[in-house]
């Protein structure tokens, strides 16, 4: 049964990898917007970049996570049942 799904199973198996790409990207590209502002509203547009990165992280895992716990579903439905003594 694990030759189904490589493309799924290989996102499960990158999943921090591939929420630590997303978050940088929100980070980097969030950053950019919050240096050209400076002074206060700078510092507060970085915090909100900080805050909106960790929420990109968690939202990321938790897709993955989602997948995962589909797959092992269908996994498990489709797994040929145990035979059951008849009474």
């Amino acid at each position: 049964m694990q030759e189904r799904y490589p493309y799924i199973r290989f996102l499960i198996a990158s999943a921090e990898m591939l929420a630590a790409a997303v978050a940088g990207v929100v980070f980097l590209g969030g950053t950019v917007g919050a240096c050209s502002r400076g002074g206060w509203t700078g510092l507060v547009s970085f915090l909100l970049v900080v805050v909106v990165t960790g929420l990109a992280w968690t939202l990321t895992m938790a897709a993955i996570e989602c997948l995962a716990v589909l797959l092992s579903i269908e996994e498990h439905t489709r797994a040929p049942r145990a035979t059951r003594p008849e009474p």
